[in-house]
């Protein structure tokens, strides 16, 4: 690659930080930023959700308008190249917001068409970071008439108060009363995580697990000791009363009694005790159960995105999935490596997509720095790796693209 200084196109007025920003108070959910997360010891948060409504869906119709600001989503930025079974079309707004409809399997009762909105676990998170208002979002969702058929409302423990191993000795034990019949699924990880699932495959789950280990199995450094989530599924009927008491939570402030109502409504663990499993329900509820679920002791809700951007660093993902290859690279072709590798970067400007500059642009933001579209991205890599487009014979024979008798292979 050439000497030239490689120059960072101005973003300062590329996209209009009102649209993202506006609206940030997270219904009831404080968006002050953290001073010290160390000293937060719970929190509430949703951390899945799926609603499904009885039309097919456009972005270039009027009509939603109103959904696609409630999910503080331009109507016009969007990727369609990702399939999703049984369904005819699906769209990706920024990073994560997938809305997927048509498909002659899953029409409504009345042979309607019908769209699924789907907002994963990173997806709400982002949500929050876009100044996303949950209480706006419940009530546009409702005013569609779209009904619930997934939610996950997760609360996190910072404090350790009901340690896994205690858990499982209790699950060990059967010192627990619950709806499920069977026996919940433990794994182990290799970094000394656990989880705990009842329920895996029922309408009501419920899933314990240390997000502290599962976000250092994917790279992702943690600051803080204790990290454990007692994350509360519900699926189908029931989400949509788990809908209606989350929407409620967040609209009355209590966002924090209805998830504690909910897991507890879920399990309850008990004291030792020597009782047959048909007598447990007059043993006296685990005083640490008992200590998590108190519905009195009131929680503090933070802005997630927030929280969890102040206790974890961004993934090496740069360090962990690409430096090898490109040191192998270099060691294969030293003389004509940053040709190669310039090419490389020219040749895969096309395939760039809307929701990896969504991605690129909340770590951007994280560093000060103003967000980019798509468009400048591929004309900044144009302008810059232009001089790599035409890469000589010792390259196109390194990256095969000429066959043994010398002719220039297609991209086909």
């Amino acid at each position: 690659m050439s000497n030239k200084d490689i120059i960072v196109p101005d973003t300062r007025n590329i996209i209009d930080d009102n649209f993202f920003a506006k609206n940030s108070c997270l219904g009831g959910l404080s968006n002050t930023p953290l001073s010290n997360s160390k000293n937060i010891e719970n929190n509430v948060c949703i951390d899945y959700l799926k609603m499904r409504l009885d039309a097919t869906f456009s972005p270039d119709m009027s009509c939603y308008k109103k959904l696609l600001d409630a999910l503080r989503v331009p109507c016009d930025v969007y990727d369609t190249d990702k399939k999703v079974k049984n369904y005819k079309k699906c769209w990706i707004f920024d990073a994560n917001v997938f809305i997927y409809t048509g498909g002659e399997t899953t029409k409504s009762r009345e042979g309607i068409d019908t769209t699924i909105i789907e907002l994963k676990g990173q997806a709400c998170r982002e949500f929050e970071g876009r100044g996303g208002d949950w209480v706006e979002l419940f009530t546009v969702l409702m005013e569609y008439g779209a009904s619930c058929i997934r939610i996950d409302i997760a609360l996190d423990d910072f404090k350790n108060t009901c340690p896994i191993s205690s858990l499982i000795y209790k699950i060990n034990k059967h010192f627990y009363v619950s709806d499920w019949k069977r026996s919940p699924e433990i794994e182990f990880s290799h970094n000394g995580g656990a989880t705990i699932t009842f329920g895996k495959k029922s309408k009501k789950v419920l899933c314990i697990y240390n997000k502290a280990a599962e976000r250092l199995g994917k790279g992702i450094d943690v600051f803080c000791k204790d990290w454990v989530r007692f994350e509360s599924r519900f699926n189908d009927e029931t989400g949509e009363g788990a809908f209606l008491n989350v929407y409620q939570g967040l609209t009355n402030n209590n966002l924090d009694v209805v998830a504690k109502q909910l897991l507890k409504g879920l399990i309850d663990f008990k004291k030792d005790n020597k009782e047959t499993r048909h007598n447990l329900f007059r043993v006296e509820t685990w005083n640490k159960w008992e200590l998590l679920c108190d519905v009195d002791s009131r929680i503090k809700i933070r802005n997630q995105y927030k929280l969890e951007t102040s206790i974890t660093q961004k993934i090496n993902w740069l360090g962990r999935s690409a430096t090898k290859n490109r040191m192998l690279l270099e060691l294969c072709c030293p003389n004509i490596y940053h040709d190669v590798d310039g090419y490389f970067v020219y040749d895969h400007i096309p395939k760039l997509k809307n929701r990896e500059i969504a991605m690129i642009n909340y770590l951007r933001v994280q560093n000060g720095l103003n967000r980019i579209t798509l468009e400048e991205a591929q004309t900044f890599f144009r302008n810059n790796y232009f001089c790599y487009s035409k890469p000589d014979e010792a390259v196109l024979s390194l990256i095969g693209k000429v066959d043994s008798n010398g002719e220039i292979r297609g991209d086909d």
